[in-house]
Order: C-alpha cells, then structure tokens, then sequence
C-alpha cells in the first residue's frame, strides 16, 4: 500500500505511471532495450522515495542479533521491501533504501 505524503509524492506516483505505460508496450524491450533498461531503474529508484509503513513485529521468542538480545514480547522493526530490521531513528532502510513512514 503506497501513502501519499503531499504533491511530491504524487508526482512521483504520475512519473511511474507514465515510464510503466512506456515499458507496457509490444516489443519496447527488444526494440529499444537501454531505454528499457534505464526506465525500469527510474521507476524502482522512484518507488524507494515514496514512504512506505514500517513493519512493527511482536517477538514470539528471544531473539539474538549480536551481542542484543530481544526478549519475547518486545517490539522489533523491519523494512516493508526488504524485511531487514530498522530502527525507529531510520528514515530510510540501510539494506535497500526504501523511504520509511511511521505512524
């Protein structure tokens, strides 16, 4: 589910929508396939601007991540995308650069 933030966010959405009919077209790809390439890089770099809804997980066990141990019943983070913990601090994900919004 994408979040519409402010204008920002819905030119973005209007950019994506625009490059996806392009590369929606017969024979795009083969034709014309740098272009191709190069829009659909523009189009998940795009994606990962726009804010997405952390992932908030109730530990069911004690969880080890280094020396930290997350008891059972704590809260934990994670990456709507990627599903790698964050924390609360992140504005973006450290694994794969997904904007992030908490509620």
């Amino acid at each position: 589910m994408r979040l519409l933030n402010n204008r920002e966010d819905k030119t973005k959405l209007e950019a994506i929508d625009q490059f996806k009919k392009r590369l929606a077209i017969p024979d795009y790809k083969r034709q014309i396939p740098e272009y191709y390439e190069a829009m659909e890089l523009a189009v998940n770099a795009l994606e990962k601007q726009i804010a997405k809804q952390i992932v908030t997980k109730v530990q069911k066990e004690d969880l080890k991540v280094g020396h930290v141990i997350f008891k059972a019943g704590t809260k934990t983070y994670y990456c709507p995308d990627c599903n790698k913990a964050i924390t609360l601090s992140d504005t973006c994900c450290r694994c794969c650069g997904q904007k992030l919004k908490l509620d």
